[in-house]
């Protein structure tokens, strides 16, 4: 069941209205680390809204919401094309990464349609067992979860793509590659997107949320910015 062209337009035009609002305000001559870091944050506020947006009804608006889920998990994976071929492999690993996990989440939603699509045109076959498209379809969503869970590891790699590991201070990694003024909104654009919640986890949250809240906690932690002169005296 094709999305209608109207519809399509709207999607894209609120993905932009949301990339607009997240981003702004933007630091003068930010550094790619930084760049880098904010559409983290953007894909993963377009992956929680595509995520959300998903609900259950009949088989047509099911069909309808899962081709929207998938081509809007698709989009938030370009938000990371200009940092999948930064020549800083800390960078353009980890967004590789994060983009075959989102392709991999949408290519399920794709299977998803498949199975609804063939149980429409064969309404006589195998899947016309509510039993058989029961399992198949809540081992699909198995795989789906699987495969957000690995956000949290690579969240890890995205904050360490952040830490200067050449600059030590009596021998210790105690030092951020982003200024004090792009730690400081990186933290804003987190609470922006995911609310005061993101400043902890609270029980059952998923593993979009809880990606987010680590990064937040990452960024909290008392590293030194870029532009903090340390020990070293002033001249």
């Amino acid at each position: 069941m094709p999305l209608s062209s109207s519809r399509i337009m709207t999607t894209t035009l609120c993905q932009l209205a949301v990339i607009i609002w997240l981003v702004l305000p933007q630091v003068a001559s930010a550094t790619e680390q930084f760049d880098f870091a904010s559409a983290v944050i953007q894909s993963l506020w377009s992956a929680k809204i595509a995520n959300e947006r998903e609900k259950p009804g009949d088989v047509g608006e099911t069909m309808t919401a899962l081709i929207t889920f998938s081509s809007e998990i698709r989009q938030a994976g370009k938000l990371l094309d200009k940092y999948a071929s930064s020549s800083d492999q800390s960078i353009s690993h980890p967004a590789q990464v994060l983009q075959l996990v989102y392709s991999t989440v949408a290519d399920i939603g794709d299977e998803m349609v498949d199975l609804l699509e063939q149980k429409l045109n064969d309404p006589n076959g195998a899947l016309s067992q509510p039993g058989t498209l029961m399992r198949r379809t809540s081992e699909l969503r198995s795989s789906m979860d699987e495969t957000w869970r690995m956000l949290l590891p690579l969240l890890a790699g995205v904050a360490q793509a952040l830490v200067d590991h050449e600059r030590l201070e009596h021998g210790k990694i105690i030092y951020l590659k982003i200024t004090d003024e792009e730690k400081s909104m990186l933290l804003r654009q987190l609470e922006d997107a995911f609310s005061d919640e993101v400043r902890s986890l609270k029980g059952e949250t998923h593993a979009i949320d809880a990606s987010a809240a680590l990064f937040w906690k990452f960024l909290d932690s008392k590293w030194r910015s870029s532009d903090d002169q340390g020990d070293q005296p002033r001249k």
